[in-house]
């Protein structure tokens, strides 16, 4: 459920977000969530990725970084929910 991808350090909830498909979003990071995915890890930075359909690195992001940039309002509130940052330091990206 939380294998990291070697090369990036994406998860499954990392590349859940990175569908064009928004909707469906929050049903399999109900799923992932429900069972035991970790909201709070990371990529590496600067890694090449290919979880989107065209040439970008990884940003040491968060899944919620992710739906933050990609998802709609209610996936945000689903991983802010199950999100506990350890410095506050996201508390901005959350707050309304």
């Amino acid at each position: 459920m939380n294998h990291a991808l070697p090369d990036t350090g994406e998860t499954p909830l990392h590349a859940a977000l990175c569908t064009p498909h928004r909707l469906a979003h929050d049903l399999v990071l109900e799923v992932l969530l429900a069972r035991g995915a970790d909201p709070n890890r990371a990529t590496k930075a600067s890694a090449e990725t290919g979880c989107f359909m065209r040439d970008c690195s990884t940003r040491a992001e968060s899944p919620l970084h992710r739906a933050a940039a990609f998802g709609t309002e209610q996936t945000i509130q689903l991983l802010a929910g199950n999100h506990t940052p350890e410095n506050g330091s996201e508390c901005s990206i959350i707050a309304s």
